[in-house]
């Protein structure tokens, strides 16, 4: 549920939120923000021909409450202003507009632009020079934020919550337990396990479709400075020779070469090219075996053995946790440790172990007092409940619940909504700047 929003929740943030200029001030001396706001226009990402530029990407990256350091942190963020682009789009498909009035209302309250509180035409005109960005970039970026804003405001308007979506809300929050969990992971039934070949071919046999591989190709490189090197190599490709030199370049390392390249090997019907990209000259030439190839059994092995590996585990945790079960149903003492509980929320479960909320309603409605296996994030989990406590919580928490249950179902709602537009996207990303 809400993956998107979960998995980029500590900049996801930015999609909606509007920063004041003075905190740029604050965090950084004006010089920096020319440096970062200013010049390129290029593009991070292009979201159905529409681009999503290097300074939107700079000034968010000051924005983040967290450093934007690594090559994941700047995937993270371009997809971030991505996904905005897309409610930009969606927004403005279904009629949604932010008149000029209120791009400038936000304006007048900015505090950064005021001099003796009032809004000041001079200031505004000033500090957005000396941020090299033009009014009518700032105000594009604030009608973008607002409109938005307004599609999810709407996207809230149709979020209802069912009495029994509150009652069971409730109860996970204000039921409390006492009672242990006991925990069945990998490390506990991890034990040498050698697939016989007998194993390994019947996996195989039955699950080729995890090897198929579509279309083979090899991909050779030649690059120099040399004008008149380069077009000799190239005629000579073109001939069908293959002058020495090349670098032979594997899947995996495509990612490496320039973007311009790049997309080239993306289209099937790419066999050879000369381009100039700065001051080099790359050739590249493409072989390709045509029609569905599957891997050799000795090729994929590993993978299989992996495979067969972690099923065995699977089995074995999912077996010792019923094990555990049925001594504690009978009374016998269990030998895994467990972590006590005392006065612990259902919920809290929920999040320390990574169950699903459906598993956890058996709480309500068991009589053994027993209650699993619950699968968990990393395997297994059983609780035997010896007190559980309901106390009805005060207006006021309800109110606030309530919120939380809307906001939840509103993320859920948004994520869906991504999650389509995604796919039917046109989506680029600059690899080239992000690496």
């Amino acid at each position: 549920m809400y993956g998107f929003i979960q998995k980029h929740k500590k900049i996801a943030v930015l999609i909606i939120a509007i920063a004041s200029l003075s905190f740029l001030f604050w965090m950084f001396s004006a010089a920096d923000i020319r440096d970062i706001a200013g010049g390129s226009k290029a593009c991070i990402a292009t979201v159905n021909g529409e681009c999503v530029t290097l300074r939107e990407f700079r000034i968010e990256a000051l924005r983040s409450p967290v450093p934007i350091q690594t090559r994941e942190d700047r995937i993270r963020l371009a997809e971030t202003l991505v996904v905005r682009e897309l409610l930009y789009q969606k927004a403005k498909r279904i009629g949604l507009y932010t008149s000029d009035r209120e791009v400038a209302e936000v304006i007048k309250e900015d505090p950064a632009f005021k001099e003796n509180g009032n809004f000041s035409v001079r200031k505004y005109k000033e500090l957005l020079a000396s941020l090299n960005i033009l009014p009518e970039e700032y105000e594009a970026y604030l009608r973008k934020i607002l409109t938005v804003n307004k599609l999810i405001d709407l996207i809230g308007n149709g979020v209802y919550i069912t009495s029994e979506e509150k009652e069971l809300y409730k109860r996970l929050n204000y039921t409390k337990i006492d009672g242990e969990a006991y925990i069945i992971d990998r490390s506990q039934v991890r034990a040498v396990f050698s697939p016989s070949e007998e194993e390994i071919r019947k996996f195989y046999e039955e699950n080729k479709e995890m090897f198929v591989e579509e279309e083979s190709r090899s991909i050779k490189l030649w690059e120099t400075k040399d004008k008149e090197k380069a077009v000799s190599i190239y005629e000579e490709v073109k001939m069908g020779r293959e002058p020495e030199g090349f670098h032979l370049i594997r899947e995996d390392e495509i990612e490496k070469l320039p973007e311009k390249i790049r997309k080239r090997l993306e289209r099937k019907d790419y066999t050879y090219d000369l381009r100039k990209i700065g001051d080099t000259y790359y050739i590249v030439k493409v072989i390709r075996e045509e029609g569905k190839r599957i891997k050799p059994l000795e090729e994929v092995r590993e993978k299989i053995i992996e495979e067969l590996i972690a099923e065995r585990e699977e089995e074995l945790m999912e077996q010792r946790a019923k094990e555990i079960k049925n001594k504690l149903l009978k009374g016998i003492k269990v030998g895994t440790p467990s972590l006590k509980l005392r006065d612990t929320p259902v919920n809290q479960i929920r999040l320390l172990f990574g169950v699903d909320t459906i598993d956890l309603i058996h709480i309500f409605d068991s009589s053994t007092g027993v209650i699993g296996p619950l699968k968990t994030l990393d395997g297994y989990l059983i609780l035997k409940v010896n007190n559980k406590q309901f106390k009805e919580p005060p207006q006021t928490d309800l109110e606030k619940l309530e919120g939380e249950l809307f906001v939840i179902k509103r993320s859920a709602l948004l994520d869906f909504l991504i999650k389509s537009m995604q796919k039917k996207a046109d989506i680029e990303f600059n690899m080239e700047f992000l690496r």
